[in-house]
């Protein structure tokens, strides 16, 4: 629908209101004085959603990054720390091979620590 009545930018009308039915037509309001303004907002309107996206798709952007990130360096870790408790075990195996027959190994606590007690006097 084309509208026949073209409204332009910052400019005064007087309008007024006249009710019309099957009874007839009614008294006309007083004149009313309106005035069209704009903002910058209303200028610029076709480039602020293209501007709210680019803003909200690099917002979106970055915290994906960080949650790839944040992923890539727990497995980093996790990888970091299996190698750490399978060399510790390999060395811990080949210190245990070496000791003597007779002796306690160093790295083992005394009876009475094992029991998990503690002697108060």
């Amino acid at each position: 629908m084309t509208n026949k009545y073209r409204i332009y930018k910052f400019t005064s009308y007087s309008i007024k209101v006249q009710a019309v039915n099957n009874v007839g037509i009614g008294n006309s309001s007083d004149p009313v004085l309106a005035k069209i303004q704009t903002t910058q907002a209303d200028d610029k309107s076709p480039n602020a959603g293209l501007t709210a996206g680019a803003v909200i798709g690099a917002i979106l952007f970055v915290i994906l990054l960080f949650f790839a990130l944040f992923i890539l360096r727990r497995k980093f870790l996790k990888r970091q720390r299996s190698e750490s408790v399978r060399e510790f075990e390999i060395w811990h195996s080949k210190n245990r091979m070496e000791e003597p027959k007779g002796q306690v190994a160093k790295s083992q606590p005394n009876a009475t620590a094992q029991t998990g007690r503690l002697n108060l006097i």
